[in-house]
């Protein structure tokens, strides 16, 4: 360890120049990865894709023909209906031209977007860049069937608005239409008319351009809509990539905004220009070399590791702010710089070490959650502390080497550091530590009974549209759309029975079809699907048992879930679901048109007859009824369900829910041609049931992470100080500080949410940081003195003050955070300020009253 700390530390202070010139050639190296970025904020892609609840969403949307969807609303300014001819049609005009907005990836969203435009290299062909991002199944009011009879007493499906109404007296029957439609009822518009909403499906691999679908929709709504209308766009995948588009923004913004604010601080505490810029620059290092490995290695830029940059920038300038401050200190005590570098490095090499050593462990730690946005975000944060580390041991005596000698020499206190407010307050926590070490200690001890209890009242919730803040647009139009329609959070409920050999085989399907179900295979014969339900329809009175969701008992089991679901409230007695559409739905309106008849069929029969007059009476042959069951034996089928809120805790609430409400009612059983018992299966899924199973194993994982961490450190702390009560007394800051931090989240009601849970491995990184440093210097500066007492009054001359230096830095340095639109931001501003604060004062009382009362129980410590 010696001969590598003296090779490390006289490669920077005799070769300057090849330091300096290798860091050149490297950012250089480093630039070229730019070409090469690729982004991805979809957090479905947070899971790993073999996940189930990933496989089945993907086999869901295939096999029904549907996609993700965003919502536009639409309402008047001063709350009257929107039924209103005029009004109509102009939403008539909105929706036909929403159909024919092209994807043109050569028009950028915002400058940083544009930046990576021309850099990005984009493989697709300019034929797929052109794709439309929808057809013809946008489900609006200009765009859905009815279910009518003609004058012929036959059952036809005519469009509801295929032309916007003459008149009022139009404009209010299409009203009553839709309030009387259970397929429609208060999903395309409120039932006091007073809200209308544009459900829009996007393309496959249409997801990730939400946010540019919105612009269009955006520029196409301004240019029809008059000043009395007002118009919102919402839905997760809106929500999601709107985030990530800003998300970008915000990094180029706040990461710059807070290394300036952090060069400020240091230019108020060291007075040379020259010297602080060592640290910035070596943050810059730090942060391009990180996210060139990442992206040479293949990886996306995703939600998470677009926050990398900051999470850098404050790691990378701790150990380059112990520096400064040690050699400020004790550059008068030395007249050759050559000496005192040697010296301040020499004192500092292994509490830098194993600071960054433990910092390390907490971030590659996450590579155990198995969750690839975690891995690639722990891991590439690992190899950035290890880069600054060395880059602290090379590049800052390197750069010292170059700068004149007067500048070099001329950086020692000489100012009277009494009157400082570092020393003032360095010296306020002396005094309480020296006088009052028992009141310190037993308040450290209450304050972590307290905290354990705020910790217990964390509730763990996440929803991608909170991570923006209470007046952003999205959250408006959430709020508003949520409130008067059914519910622009999505989920599936899929119910299938086990695929079971059959004596007459049906005909194959073909999914080749478009997102929301119009058959491309219909090129080539367009009646396939119709001769397909009329050959089962035939079957099912050859056959009339058997596992099928078309058995009577089948539609009457999803048709009372669906009830269950639609009356189910939580606690607070609010609505969690607004409403499910299931093939119950659309059977239930063929007899209220066909036979006046609003029950369900009663017989298998009678099911296959409903369900052949809606295919016949269809153009497009049934289309919009396979989006719920599948033809053919009919072993699938799902419930579209549309929540009012995106809380996963909600989620959760309803999942639970129907646990105990399926346990009451059994699902239907049938005996197989074996003599086998085949049970229908009900299974979750949709974007919103996704992001709660991505939050169950973000906070699992992180919880474990953090756990197996925390034992980690705790085992290096006991190898560093070679003393197992040494390393419970390293352990104590760290313990105090992250019961404090998430005991506060508790008592304040903020959500445990993905931001909050990946920021556990930051606290533990940070926290240990300054108790290493408190403790291996006292350690030194007692083997030289061998004194307690004297040892007690030092520390708080030289490493106390440098602490101190490096907690104001990084926490004041992240405040302009608090300023971000994004709450993540918010949340990483707050947690940097909180963390680097409690933590140093923790060190900074606690430990010094633990030394005034312990130490003679401390080994190798001499009274």
């Amino acid at each position: 360890m010696k001969s590598f700390k003296k090779n490390i530390i006289e490669f920077g202070i005799e070769r300057p120049k090849t330091v300096i010139m290798i860091c050149v050639m490297l950012t250089l190296v480093s630039l070229f990865a730019l070409p090469s970025i690729k982004t991805d904020t979809d957090p479905v892609h947070m899971l790993n894709q073999n996940n189930p609840a990933i496989t089945l969403y993907s086999q869901i949307k295939d096999e029904f023909n549907t996609r993700d969807m965003i919502v536009v609303g639409v309402m008047s300014h001063d709350g009257s209906s929107v039924f209103t001819p005029e009004r109509l049609a102009r939403i008539h005009a909105v929706t036909r031209e929403i159909l024919t907005v092209e994807d043109e990836r050569s028009d950028p969203d915002h400058w940083f977007s544009k930046l990576v435009n021309i850099l990005s290299v984009h493989p697709e062909d300019d034929a797929k860049n052109l794709r439309l991002f929808v057809k013809e199944d946008v489900f609006s009011l200009s765009t859905v069937d009815d279910i009518i009879l003609n004058a012929s007493g036959e059952l036809l499906l005519k469009p509801l608005m295929d032309t916007p109404p003459e008149n009022q007296q139009e404009a209010d029957q299409l009203l009553a239409a839709l309030n009387n439609n259970p397929l429609f009822m208060n999903k395309l518009a409120a039932a006091d008319g007073t809200i209308a909403g544009i459900y829009i499906p996007l393309e496959k691999g249409k997801k990730d351009r939400s946010y540019f679908l919105s612009k269009k929709i955006e520029d196409i709504a301004n240019k029809h809509f008059t000043d009395d209308d007002r118009f919102f766009i919402s839905g997760l995948p809106v929500a999601e990539n709107t985030f990530g588009n800003e998300m970008f923004i915000q990094m180029a913004v706040y990461a710059p905004g807070a290394g300036l604010v952090i060069f400020i601080l240091l230019y108020f505490f060291f007075r040379n220009l020259a010297l602080i810029a060592a640290p910035m620059i070596l943050a810059l290092l730090t942060v391009t070399w990180s996210m060139a490995a990442l992206i040479f290695s293949g990886q996306s830029i995703h939600i998470m590791s677009s926050m990398i940059p900051i999470f850098l920038m404050p790691i990378a300038v701790l150990d380059s702010v112990h520096i400064l401050s040690t050699l400020h200190d004790q550059m008068n005590r030395y007249s050759d710089r050559k000496d005192a570098l040697r010296h301040v490095m020499d004192e500092l090499f292994l509490p830098m070490l194993f600071t960054s050593v433990t910092t390390v462990v907490g971030f590659a730690s996450l590579a155990t959650t198995g969750i690839p946005p975690v891995v690639v975000f722990g891991v590439t944060i690992a190899f950035g502390v290890a880069l600054a580390w060395i880059l602290s041991m090379v590049f800052i005596p390197a750069y010292s080497m170059l700068l004149s000698e007067k500048t070099i020499m001329g950086f020692g206190r000489i100012e009277d550091d009494k009157k400082s407010v570092v020393m003032e307050v360095v010296h306020m926590f002396k005094g309480i530590a020296n006088q009052a070490p028992h009141v310190v200690i037993v308040a450290a001890l209450v304050t972590m009974v307290i905290s354990i209890f705020g910790i217990r009242q964390i509730i763990i919730n996440d929803n991608p549209v909170r991570w923006f803040k209470e007046d952003h647009v999205i959250r408006k139009a959430d709020r508003i759309m949520n409130k008067k329609l059914a519910g622009t959070y999505w989920a599936n409920l899929y119910f299938s029975f086990p695929e079971v050999k059959s004596e007459k085989a049906e005909p194959a399907v073909s999914n080749d079809s478009d997102p929301f179900g119009n058959d491309k295979g219909m090129e080539t014969d367009e009646f396939a699907d119709f001769s397909m339900e009329a050959n089962a329809f035939a079957d099912s009175l050859e056959k009339p048992s058997g596992p099928s969701i078309r058995n009577p008992e089948v539609i009457q089991y999803i048709d009372q879930a669906a009830n269950f679901l639609r009356n189910l409230k939580n606690e607070e007695g609010d609505s969690l679901i607004g409403g499910i559409t299931t093939i119950a739905d659309v059977l239930r309106k063929v007899g209220m048109v066909a036979f006046n008849d609003s029950s369900l069929p009663d017989t298998r029969e009678k099911v296959s007859q409903y369900m052949f007059l809606f295919e016949s009476g269809d153009p497009k042959k049934g289309s919009d009824m396979w989006k719920l069951i599948n033809p053919g034996d009919s072993l699938h089928a799902q419930a579209w369900i549309q929540f009012k809120t995106g809380d996963n805790q909600n989620m959760q609430f309803v999942i639970d829910q129907f646990a105990d409400y399926m346990k009451t009612h059994p699902v239907p059983v049938y005996e197989g041609a074996n003599g086998e018992k085949i049970t229908m299966e009900i299974q979750w899924a949709g974007l919103t049931y996704i992001n709660k199973v991505w939050q169950d194993e973000m906070v699992t994982g992180m919880a474990m992470s953090l756990i197996g961490s925390f034992v980690i450190v705790f085992v290096m702390m006991v190898f560093l100080f070679r003393s197992f009560k040494w390393g419970v007394v390293a352990m104590l800051p760290l313990s105090l500080t992250i019961t404090m931090i998430y005991g506060a989240i508790g008592f304040a009601g903020k959500f445990y949410d993905i931001p909050i849970a990946v920021l556990s491995s930051l606290t533990l990184g940070l926290s240990v940081d300054f108790a290493i440093h408190f403790i291996q210097h006292a350690r030194q500066t007692n083997e030289k003195l061998n004194n307690a007492e004297q040892t007690f009054q030092e520390m708080f001359e030289g490493t106390a003050q440098a602490i101190w230096r490096n907690v104001l830095v990084i926490s004041i340095g992240f405040s302009p955070l608090f300023f971000a639109p994004l709450v993540p931001y918010v949340t990483v501003g707050a947690f940097f300020f909180g963390i680097m604060l409690v933590s140093g004062i923790t060190t900074l009382i606690l430990l010094p009253a633990i030394l005034k009362l312990f130490s003679p129980m401390l080994p190798s410590f001499e009274n």
